[in-house]
């Protein structure tokens, strides 16, 4: 191995080519490596309305207009200083938990849900489920759950064919075990009370 030799571990962080202010809390970004995800707008109120570094943003609207890009794509940050920054790992982790109306539809028709059983699952009513399928931004706990869903819907199809396997193995078994004790009742002589 030379000193110049690159090594590859896992997959490429994710790289932001643009960034551009959209809303209050919002920014629009072209992504240049790394990332899969779809969704040119982020919201970043949750890290922005929760941590203190990010104060400065909540006070001053003005400040977040001034959004760029730096360190060669792997960051955000806003100033003229820089001095607040975000990583674009915080960037694609926070437009991974988004949801569109058409990725909601998506999503539905993935675990072929209807909206009433979605609004069951979900704890919403069904005017909502309808409203998110057709128009409506979806919120960031909706997005969650639906993802959690996922999660769990993956978990009982992996499960199936293991509680299968070992269904029939417990029944291989138990089979074999009537058969080991009828073969033992054949070889025993039976006492015989006088």
């Amino acid at each position: 191995m030379s000193e110049t030799e690159v090594i590859s571990i896992g997959e490429p962080m994710p790289r932001l080519a643009s960034v551009a202010s959209h809303g209050t809390y919002e920014i629009v970004v072209g992504w240049a490596a790394g990332s899969t995800h779809k969704h040119n707008v982020v919201d970043l109120a949750p890290l922005v309305l929760n941590h203190k570094l990010y104060k400065p943003l909540r006070d001053n609207p003005d400040l977040l207009k001034t959004v760029h890009v730096i360190e060669d794509g792997s960051a955000v940050a806003w100033g003229s200083d820089d001095a607040i920054d975000m990583a674009a790992t915080s960037i694609e982790r926070l437009a991974e938990e988004q949801m569109t109306p058409a990725d909601f539809r998506a999503w539905l028709e993935q675990l072929k849900l209807t909206y009433d059983a979605a609004a069951a699952q979900l704890g919403i009513s069904r005017r909502l489920v309808a409203y998110y399928a057709d128009q409506r931004a979806v919120p960031r706990y909706i997005a969650l759950a639906c993802r959690y869903l996922d999660l769990v819907a993956l978990a009982r199809e992996t499960k199936r064919p293991t509680a299968k396997k070992s269904a029939t193995a417990r029944l291989l078994e138990l089979k074999k075990a009537a058969r080991s004790k009828a073969a033992a009742a054949k070889r025993k002589p039976v006492k015989r009370r006088a």
